[in-house]
């Protein structure tokens, strides 16, 4: 048995990894796929984080030709099973569906799932209360929680300018605050 790594994509569209252990990347394609997930990707974890951070980012911009290995760039065109897209490297052992990672067809929200996105929303509203943090530095305060909120629900990918943004209106707000108290 061996450690697969497999990149996923759940009923809202978003990317998201699976840990599987299989015989070869098809079995653990096919578990996952048995498990009702619907994977895109197989990495063997022998290849390692950085290979693996590697060969998701190479996939998700398109960066090889169809029929082309995502690690080792091994001709893949005969191998591509009709039933499911997959093709696993002879090579490295990566297994790939042989489809872009571009955005499926919008498909409708199942009932209870939000049709915002958190992240991306308490992103926004962190930035425009640490902008006007630095007219009123108090509401920095808001504008770097909201970015961490945005950090928290977007798994680290949002958020961070939020944060900086309010860090920086606060620290020139207090710095202003205590001038024209001593000054």
């Amino acid at each position: 048995m061996e450690s697969f790594r497999l990149v996923c994509r759940d009923a809202r569209g978003e990317w998201y990894m699976h840990d599987v252990d299989a015989a070869n990347a098809l079995a653990a394609f096919e578990a996952a796929a048995a498990m009702g997930l619907s994977p895109h990707v197989v990495i063997p974890a022998r290849l390692g984080r950085g290979n693996e951070n590697a060969i998701v980012q190479r996939w998700k911009q398109g960066g090889v030709e169809p029929g082309e290995c995502l690690h080792c760039e091994y001709e893949l065109r005969g191998l591509v099973r009709a039933a499911d897209g997959l093709a696993v490297c002879p090579e490295c052992g990566v297994g790939a569906i042989m489809r872009p990672a571009a955005p499926e067809p919008e498909t409708p929200t199942p009932i209870g799932l939000p049709r915002f996105k958190p992240g991306a929303t308490f992103e926004i509203w962190g930035l425009v209360f640490g902008v006007l943090g630095f007219l009123f530095f108090p509401l920095a305060i808001l504008g770097i929680a909201l970015g961490v909120f945005a950090y928290e629900h977007s798994s680290g990918l949002r958020g961070v300018w939020a944060m900086r943004i309010g860090t920086g209106a606060l620290v020139v707000g207090v710095l202003i605050f205590f001038a024209g108290r001593f000054f």
